[in-house]
């Protein structure tokens, strides 16, 4: 097998890897500012500066390419969502309200981000990218709540702790994305401290159902 080459101290690897990131902030670039509708190979290309057998190094086609930018979205969210849970106090509305304004943060810091997930659903390749995430989304709350309320993660307690995360986490997809469309009367700080205090409702809820666990 033949050795692949470094240019500039460069590998040819981390060439590849530079020219997709390039490739999928050209996807968020083309969504944030004309929709998903605005997207074609050539589009992205042309926004990244590269040519085409550069995308089809990267990417299949153009769903291939969308689905890396609402992985890459989610990746971020995780990230972020993680960093704020760290640096937060241990109590319940402090460590909801660090998650949920670190969600809500990410979406509307850089719209672009925001766009994607207003147009999750707009098209086969993000839907069932989006249906394939929440599955992450809805482990990592469950797995966060069952540590900050104490309890032990038997069967029983996961089964009802799954119902209330997925109700949370469809719940609160739903209010960012009204809020990111202009169709709440809210600020920032109002949709997360309303999303904070649904939390702590079912939160009570699930914690007097296994207080006994």
């Amino acid at each position: 097998m033949t050795a692949e080459r470094a240019y500039g101290g460069v590998s040819a690897g981390d060439r590849r890897a530079a020219r997709r990131e390039r490739l999928v902030e050209a996807v968020l670039d083309l969504v944030g500012a004309g929709g998903v509708a605005s997207l074609t190979v050539t589009a992205v290309c042309r926004k990244a500066g590269l040519n085409e057998r550069y995308f089809y190094e990267s990417f299949a086609d153009r769903n291939e390419a969308l689905a890396a930018a609402a992985d890459h979205v989610a990746e971020v969210l995780v990230l972020r969502i993680l960093e704020r849970l760290a640096a937060a106090d241990e109590d319940q509305h402090a460590r909801v309200t660090a998650a949920v304004g670190a969600a809500v943060d990410v979406l509307t810091d850089d719209p672009r981000k925001g766009a994607l997930f207003l147009e999750a659903g707009s098209t086969p390749a993000l839907a069932e990218r989006r249906q394939a995430l929440a599955g992450s989304f809805i482990e990592l709350l469950l797995s966060q709540a069952l540590a900050t309320l104490h309890l032990t993660r038997t069967p029983e307690v996961e089964k009802g702790g799954l119902v209330a995360a997925t109700h949370l986490f469809g719940g609160t997809l739903e209010t960012i994305g009204a809020f990111l469309g202009g169709r709440l009367p809210v600020t920032r700080d109002e949709l997360v401290e309303l999303n904070v205090q649904m939390f702590l409702g079912v939160a009570g809820r699930v914690e007097h159902l296994f207080e006994h666990e």
